[in-house]
């Protein structure tokens, strides 16, 4: 992939003290609201939309006025790239809450969401060269259960080449290796499908906090079209071959390789996956159709297939006619409902779907 992109070694305690401070003050309250527009979206659902502008406003302050702060910080002892990258990912922030407060009305909700998760997605790539610069970061990077030894988690410098962030182009592919990867053994490989409209390198971060704490490869890909190819498997082919480049490089453990997906990756991932070729070892569609196909090697297939009571796009009872008919054709399956999820990303289930793909991957 044409472009790598990996943590900073940056020591800023050659900072003066009081730009260390401001630094790790406005970084402190970014990290608040970029975990809040977590929240926001997670829970978005266009009826609950007078709900949402109340509960996030209050962000959007905090954000502007820890802003201000820190732009006189930084006119007093000059900007350089750790400020500038705290600046932009501030800005996009910003840029994510304007998109959200700015909807006014339930049916332009969608696009205006898709919108702001796009700039919230930047604003993580903007903060994800700090993890080893500020902790903060490199504990918002990890799950709860491990933030506490984050530094069990820094880069060493024998593996600095082979980790990090690989990406083509801002429309392709992204594959992130964790910073703990060593090449001594096979690694777990977990690809992730974004849904309609989106891209690779905005869903990976859906699952990169996961990634990193639990150690496995994670490759996001972007369709080759506006959206997957149902029809057909052209997309599964070029997935393959990004697969098949990806072993050369690194150790893939082909015997544990998870397909899941959001929304239309979700049809793709049930498409794909219960094809004859399919190369996944299981298969977890979330908030996504059993688009018309043959269910003929669904036998034995483990699948674990979430969806929300609130779907406005894909009703629930879509998902339970595929859980029948997936249950018919003798597929191992589990299905769980989940009562306050609208057409949004549910990330509290990667947890769940994890430990049913791999014990090996739980967390304590």
């Amino acid at each position: 992939m044409k472009t790598h992109i990996q943590p900073w070694r940056v020591d800023i305690n050659g900072y003066p003290e009081t730009l260390r401070d401001d630094i790790l003050e406005f970084c402190g309250k970014l990290l608040s609201v970029v975990y809040a527009l977590e929240s926001v979206m997670r829970q978005f659902h266009p009826p609950w939309l007078a709900e949402i502008h109340k509960a996030l406003s209050p962000f959007g302050e905090r954000l502007k006025s820890a802003g201000r702060v820190f732009e006189d910080a930084v006119a007093r002892y000059g900007n350089d790239p750790v400020t500038d990258r705290l600046r932009k990912a501030g800005q996009l922030a910003g840029r994510c809450i304007d998109h959200i407060m700015n909807i006014d009305n339930p049916r332009a909700a969608p696009v205006s969401m898709l919108k702001a998760m796009r700039q919230h997605s930047r604003a993580q790539a903007c903060l994800y060269p700090l993890i080893n610069v500020l902790k903060p970061v490199g504990r918002y990077f990890l799950e709860a259960a491990v933030r506490e030894q984050v530094d069990d988690f820094m880069v060493s410098a024998e593996n600095a080449p082979d980790i990090g962030l690989f990406l083509d182009g801002d429309e392709g592919p992204c594959l992130y290796v964790p910073e703990t990867y060593d090449g001594k053994t096979d690694w777990p490989l977990v690809v992730a499908l974004h849904g309609g409209s989106g891209r690779g390198g905005d869903f990976i971060w859906l699952w990169l906090r996961e990634a990193r704490s639990r150690r496995f490869l994670l490759l996001a890909p972007s369709a080759l079209g506006r959206t997957w190819s149902f029809g057909e498997l052209a997309d599964a082919r070029a997935i393959t071959g990004l697969i098949d480049v990806i072993a050369d490089q690194w150790r893939v453990d082909r015997s544990r390789m998870l397909l899941t997906g959001m929304s239309d990756g979700a049809i793709y991932t049930l498409t794909w996956g219960l094809n004859k070729g399919s190369p996944f070892s299981a298969l977890a569609p979330i908030s996504g159709v059993l688009h018309p196909t043959d269910l003929s090697f669904a036998h034995g297939k483990r699948i674990y297939l979430v969806h929300g009571l609130l779907d406005w796009m894909f009703p629930v009872s879509y998902a339970r006619q595929a859980h029948s008919l997936l249950r018919q054709a003798g597929a191992d399956i589990i299905f769980h409902e989940v009562a306050n999820l609208s057409h949004t990303y549910p990330r509290e289930e990667n947890a769940a779907i994890l430990a049913w793909f791999d014990p090996a991957l739980w967390l304590e």
